[in-house]
């Protein structure tokens, strides 16, 4: 604290006076009013120095002090006159007991007006405004609590969106009884958001467009049904007729849905119907029908219909036709592709044979011999008709050469060979490299030539072939590449070598 001469209490002594003329000498005293202004430097410097004048400190200090003794009141309003008044010290607003008696009789003018509009549509106020937060919406509280405290908004509005905020609460409960799913939104924060009657309507259609009609109407008092009730009854009737539908089609067609194994492999179409019948969503028959066919797709080995309608041509106008109709068409149907399919195996299959007795293939044979002949079955052409009987063969007698040599190499060396020219005449059946030892030969015999080839271009550079092998970093692996498979370029392998080590 700093040190108070006589000067400095006599200067204080002043302020204490001179704030007394204003009726402010309690708040003053206190130092209540300090913390909310910064006006301590200006009392300090009056205090130590007499400087400002008192006229000065007096007249920053009424103004702030008068506008906190109505804030704590909880009658300060920014754009109320008659707080600007009492601030400025008019002779109109002279003390705080005036202007605090004057807004506090307004307000409870307007929260009477909102009990009575509130009354109106049969609703007890004062049960109303006793529950916290306004029946859990926040934001139509804050809206209330500024036309009441400020005059700010419209009552109008307010009560508009209040009531329908409470219909909301009543239909909700109503569909729960009932076990009913209804949209669940912050529909307290889009009525506080937006403003007027006029527009809400829109407002809930745009925003809520998966809504029925008929709870907007409710919503808006816009219907001849009179209670949450009536209406959930009206939706529990009609989810009832929905779920007999389905009953029937699962009837139709030989399902018991609680017997369907596994569930998550078709919970897709599971879901559709549940959305059906509960929101009245989408098509659920369809969705049974649907299910019903990827069953029977299932039983028979083959792929699920959206499958289907993916990789087959012209195959989701047959399967969106046969799931309008009934159990024969969906049975005719997996019919009809079980025995296409069986007619491109067996083309398939008769190109492979005729493939395995050429000269190029027959060491093939008995690897063929030894491939599940289901997996062999697992191609594009024969589960959907893509490409050709000739072209599905090819691609398995690839599959069959690179199954040959597969423990002929490391799989580090699999994997380089793959770019060699060689390999790929193999692979693809050359005259030239009728089996897999023929492969294994060019590359053994590359290997010598790629051997000498670099040992001649060391005795160019001067390093004989029995000092090549001491040579540091002679075995790295782009060397070893060039050895072994003839990837990249001697010269540049050499003279980098040569470079780093002579």
């Amino acid at each position: 604290m700093p040190y108070q001469d006589d000067a400095w209490q006599k200067r204080e002594s002043l302020l204490y006076t001179e704030m007394r003329k204003y009726g402010l000498e309690a708040c003053y005293e206190t130092r209540i009013y300090r913390p909310f202004y910064g006006t301590q430097d200006l009392e300090g410097e009056y205090l130590r120095r007499g400087y400002p004048s008192l006229e000065e400190v007096v007249k920053s200090y009424v103004p702030a002090v008068r506008m906190h003794l109505l804030q704590r009141a909880g009658c300060w309003v920014e754009d109320d006159q008659r707080c600007a008044d009492f601030v400025a010290g008019s002779s109109e607003w002279p003390t705080k007991e005036s202007v605090i008696q004057s807004i506090k009789e307004e307000r409870a003018q307007r929260n009477e007006r909102i009990c009575v509009e509130l009354s109106k549509h049969g609703i007890d106020s004062t049960k109303v405004l006793a529950l916290p937060g306004w029946a859990k919406s926040p934001s139509l509280h804050r809206a209330a609590d500024d036309f009441i405290s400020s005059g700010k908004g419209e009552i109008d509005q307010i009560i508009n969106a209040f009531v329908i905020l409470l219909r909301y609460e009543d239909l909700k409960e109503a569909f729960k009884t009932s076990s009913l799913i209804l949209p669940i939104v912050n529909i307290d924060i889009l009525l506080y958001n937006k403003c007027g009657a006029h527009d809400l309507k829109e407002t809930l259609l745009e925003i809520n467009k998966k809504w029925d009609p008929r709870i907007v109407e409710f919503l808006l008092g816009e219907t001849p049904v009179t209670s949450a009730k009536q209406l959930a009854d009206m939706f529990s009737d009609e989810r009832s007729s929905r779920k007999c539908a389905i009953d029937r089609r699962y009837a139709s067609l030989d399902l018991d849905p609680s017997s369907i194994t596994p569930r998550y492999k078709y919970s897709h179409y599971l879901s559709k119907v549940e959305v059906f019948v509960e929101k009245n969503e989408g098509d659920g028959c369809q969705a049974v029908s649907q299910l019903a066919l990827d069953l029977l797709l299932h039983s028979n080995q083959m792929a699920t219909s959206k499958t289907f309608c993916r990789e087959a041509p012209g195959m989701k106008e047959r399967i969106d036709g046969c799931l309008k109709h009934g159990k024969e068409r969906i049975h005719g149907l997996v019919l009809e592709l079980a025995a296409e399919q069986e007619e491109r195996l067996q083309a398939f299959c008769k190109e492979v044979t005729l493939a395995l007795d050429s000269d190029t293939c027959k060491d093939l044979r008995l690897i063929h011999e030894s491939v599940n002949i289901l997996d062999a079955q697992k191609n594009d052409y024969v589960r959907f008709g893509s490409g050709t009987a000739s072209m599905a063969m090819h691609k398995y007698m690839k599959s069959l050469r690179e199954e040959a040599i597969k423990d002929l190499f490391s799989r580090d060396m699999l994997s380089k060979i793959k770019h060699n020219p060689r390999y790929n005449d193999f692979i693809c059946g050359s005259m030239q490299l009728k089996t897999a030892k023929d492969l294994v030969a060019v590359f053994v015999e590359g290997k010598e030539n790629h051997k000498k080839d670099i040992e001649a271009m060391f005795l160019k550079k001067g390093v004989a072939s029995k000092d090549v092998d001491a040579l540091p970093k002679y075995k790295t692996s782009k060397c070893e590449d060039f050895i072994q498979l003839g990837l990249g370029n001697s010269i540049d392998i050499v003279n980098a070598l040569v470079k780093r080590h002579m």
